[in-house]
């Protein structure tokens, strides 16, 4: 973790600050039950960092959960007591639907469910605040903008970049951090997908293409304890995590121009994941066929990839969810909109001042249509500056036929 977040400064120095950093991290954590038994120890240590998050399986020697109700055994486990950045994610994303709005109104979850609810929940917000910590430690650049990202068993990969700032972004929300920060995950998240060769053509034995296919592999270690050899975990769902990230990240900006630049290049990542449907056969239109994209690829496929489809749909409706919210607010459309607004509404009584409303049922029907304008302009100003800018314009348009049509008359 040193080699990771230390750039310059001495390594006695980084460990004081980070674990100074961390310092609401740790409390927290002795807080909440965990597998490891010398937890305590390491967290009290001055020498010593840490991490925190899920493994792959249920950890060896575990302790038994408390539940209050009958769900059955729990399994011995196997896995090795340390955070695997891929399911500490996938843990984040499942937990997040338990405290959901969607959840709360429905009333899903049972007495005992929702007394587990809040637990994972304490569990999800200092699993979130450690990796923002840890991505965002220093004052110039940060370990997440220094691809690839470095595991703490010497592993790097652009793709575990992804995760760490997939888990970085929420908790950059929660505290609220300004638009500048966001935009800086967004630089990483655009030079992934140049690395990564989605916005970028590649070239013939190109290794990127590997993050594609087959993939990054993850080892569970332990899992040779329950059988003939050590399983490992392929993790090919770059692209459509990439666009995940990009939609989420988006709908969190507040600056119109940032949000439109992130936007343009999810764009650019779902051109790629187009491309990459199955054309024919029983999966047509379903995913994954790399080799439409990456003509180097050995492997083509005729059945589908259920789980790289179904992470094309969470795509979809995040998009779906960015779409269907209202469009970001400009202080200087809206600015500039109540100026309009204010020309019209002075113009449009120099008007009826002048006898206009009294020269026929068709200018009085016309007038009233101006008006309509006008009022549903300053209705909406502050929500949809741009139409009503739009509006406004159309209003002084028409008012400047009548007047050029009056001074014709004269």
């Amino acid at each position: 973790m040193i080699r990771t977040v230390n750039r310059q400064a001495a390594d006695r120095l980084v460990v004081e600050s980070l674990r100074q950093g961390l310092t609401d991290v740790r409390a927290a954590l002795r807080g909440v039950l965990i597998a490891a038994p010398d937890i305590n120890d390491t967290l009290d240590h001055p020498g010593r960092l840490f991490e925190c998050g899920w493994s792959w399986g249920v950890i060896k020697d575990a302790p038994e959960v408390d539940v209050g109700e009958e769900i059955g055994l729990q399994r011995p486990g196997v896995a090795e007591a340390a955070p695997y950045l891929y399911f500490s994610l996938a843990a984040l994303n499942g937990i997040e639907e338990l405290f959901s709005e969607r959840t709360r109104i429905l009333g899903l979850l049972t007495e005992e469910q929702e007394r587990l609810a809040r637990a994972l929940q304490l569990r999800w917000d200092i699993t979130q605040r450690y990796w923002s910590t840890v991505a965002s430690f220093g004052t110039a650049r940060w370990p997440l903008e220094d691809i690839p990202w470095r595991t703490t068993d010497n592993q790097e990969s652009d793709y575990f970049s992804l995760l760490v700032t997939a888990m970085t972004v929420q908790d950059l929300i929660q505290q609220r951090s300004p638009d500048t920060e966001l935009g800086r995950v967004a630089r990483v998240l655009d030079e992934l997908a140049g690395r990564a060769r989605i916005v970028r053509r590649p070239f013939e034995r190109d290794p990127a293409v590997a993050l594609h296919s087959p993939g990054v592999l993850i080892s569970l270690v332990g899992s040779e304890e329950a059988g003939p050899g050590r399983l490992l975990w392929p993790c090919t769902d770059f692209s459509p995590l990439l666009l995940k990230r990009m939609l989420g990240l988006a709908g969190l900006m507040r600056d119109p121009g940032l949000r439109g630049e992130l936007l343009q290049q999810a764009d650019e990542v779902w051109d790629h994941l187009s491309r990459r449907r199955i054309h024919d056969g029983p999966a047509r239109n379903l995913w994954d066929q790399a080799v439409n994209v990456y003509p180097f690829v050995d492997d083509r496929h005729d059945l589908p990839s259920w789980r790289y489809t179904e992470r094309v749909v969470e795509c979809l409706v995040a998009a779906a969810r960015l779409t269907g919210g209202p469009p970001l607010r400009s202080e200087r459309l809206v600015a500039y909109g109540e100026d309009l607004l204010l020309e019209a509404e002075h113009l449009f009584s120099q008007e009826l001042l002048n006898g206009a409303d009294t020269a026929g049922p068709a200018m009085r029907q016309h007038l009233q249509a101006v008006q309509a304008r006008l009022d549903r302009a300053r209705r909406i100003i502050d929500t949809r500056p741009g139409t009503a800018v739009a509006l406004a314009t159309h209003v002084l348009q028409e008012l400047d036929k009548l007047s050029a049509a009056r001074q014709d008359v004269e």
